[in-house]
């Protein structure tokens, strides 16, 4: 980030509050304030309304930006992002086709343009627009409204179970996230003390359950998730840990498959050790 800030989180992987109050009055001339509405790896929501009011009130000058594409399924943004100048979401995090987005603006900002030319989208972003795709974000988006807050309620429900069973039935395993934290439906985090991550990704592979872990190859080294990191969760915890996603065609047969093969699997591999 050149020339910018990070902000700690607390231990839920929500932003603190203190630290960014603190930063704000510490730094002059912010020109922009930047944090996401729901974690993509952890599925925490962040307190973006009180964000808002923190940058309306300690940095007045700043533009407050907001990413909502983890939150566009399941949270009414209407009310989650409001106080935000800038909303960005994705047409394929909830249905739509990849490659279509969207950035709502909120009054007078004003946008450099991205690309120059023929002044297509209000002469932010010059190039003929893709239809196909814009269509089928905003029918997509239209779909969601229908069932979404039953549907949400489903699928927590779903979530709760993939983690009250796998912690009941895997010794040394736990929550990323505290209970009660403010997260989507969308993301189950657990880790598994003793046990590599892409090793148990690999034979959950090979039984049908496709999950990913809070790492990423960086250099040619495994390194541990920033987002765990930021966490305070130690280098060998979160190699151990695992991130399943639910969505709106899940099914109670999937939740089963998952309690039935994962505690299998780590099984396995604890048995190794």
């Amino acid at each position: 980030e050149s020339g910018g800030i990070v902000v700690p989180t607390d231990a839920g992987g929500r932003i603190d509050l203190d630290a960014l109050a603190e930063t704000l009055d510490a730094v002059a001339d912010i020109g922009l304030v930047s944090v996401m509405l729901a974690n993509n790896e952890t599925g925490v929501v962040n307190p973006v309304v009180e964000v808002a009011a923190l940058v309306a009130e300690r940095a007045p000058g700043a533009v407050f930006h907001t990413d909502a594409v983890q939150g566009t399924a399941w949270l009414d943004l209407a009310e989650r992002c409001r106080g935000a100048h800038l909303v960005s979401i994705t047409g394929h995090k909830f249905g739509g086709p990849k490659g279509a987005g969207a950035l709502l603006v909120v009054g007078d900002v004003s946008l450099a343009p991205m690309l120059r030319g023929g002044g297509q989208e209000r002469a932010r972003r010059s190039g003929t627009q893709n239809v196909p795709a814009i269509v089928g974000l905003g029918r997509a988006a239209d779909l969601v409204l229908v069932d979404r807050e039953v549907t949400a309620v489903r699928v927590a429900e779903m979530r709760d179970r993939l983690e009250d069973g796998l912690v009941a039935a895997v010794p040394g395993a736990h929550r990323t996230v505290p209970e009660g934290t403010d997260r989507t439906p969308a993301v189950a985090h657990v880790c598994f003390d003793g046990v590599e991550s892409e090793a148990l990704l690999f034979l959950l592979e090979r039984v049908g359950l496709y999950a990913s872990a809070a790492s990423s190859c960086a250099s040619g080294a495994q390194e541990p998730s920033h987002v765990l990191a930021a966490m305070g969760i130690d280098r060998v915890t979160a190699g151990g840990s695992l991130r399943l996603s639910l969505g709106r065609t899940t099914t109670d047969a999937d939740i089963d498959h998952a309690l039935a093969v994962i505690p299998t699997a780590v099984s396995r591999l604890m048995s190794y050790a």
